[in-house]
């Protein structure tokens, strides 16, 4: 079977959540990579999940890691914080831009694609969704590297990226905390089922 890794982050819990997600969309165990020990070859999808990101921590541990992956083009998904990872191993200029603001989050959210990413294309639902989202806070700045924009309809602010000519894929929404029915919305499972179709 074809391996989902998910790179162990320091300090959060954002990678249990995406343990949950595979096992419930993808029906299989991911497997918790512990950081810096780990074989890219034996990967076939990273997933690399946001939480409170230690400056340094991608460029001694993992980053030749996480760029082997995107060189042999095999999907690689971020999630908040995780961008600074992909940032890293392909000297993207784009930028979390924080604001000094904290909107209320929106419920029923609606998103818009501008894409034409050979992986993106298919990766989020059509309807309206409830997802937990990093996005009240941050927003991705613009980068000629990137080809494909998921912008909130509600406030402009661009909460995804598709890298050009990869299947790298950052998102400021979480839909690893929108997969079943007990957390009351199911529509990020999406995601994951695409992530299963393409391995």
């Amino acid at each position: 079977m074809d391996k989902i890794g998910i790179l162990k982050y320091p300090g959060a819990s954002g990678d249990h959540d995406l343990y949950w997600a595979v096992r419930t969309c993808c029906e299989q165990k991911p497997v918790i990579l512990e950081s810096g020990n780990w074989n890219p070859a034996e990967i076939n999808a990273l997933l690399i999940p946001g939480g409170l990101f230690a400056e340094g921590y991608s460029d001694v541990k993992d980053l030749h890691l996480v760029s082997h992956l995107i060189r042999n083009n095999k999907p690689v998904l971020t999630l908040a914080e995780g961008f600074y990872f992909i940032k890293k191993s392909l000297n993207l200029k784009s930028e979390l831009v924080t604001y000094a603001d904290r909107p209320v989050s929106v419920t029923d959210e609606l998103f818009q694609i501008n894409n034409n990413h050979l992986w993106l294309s298919e990766f989020l639902p059509d309807e309206r969704v409830h997802w937990p989202s990093s996005y009240r806070f941050h927003s991705f700045s613009p980068d000629e590297n990137i080809n494909s924009l998921i912008t909130s309809v509600q406030n402009g602010r661009t909460v995804g990226i598709g890298i050009n000519d990869t299947h790298v894929v950052s998102l400021l929404i979480h839909p690893e905390r929108a997969v079943d029915d007990i957390t009351g919305d199911t529509t990020g499972a999406k995601i994951f089922n695409v992530l299963r179709k393409d391995l």
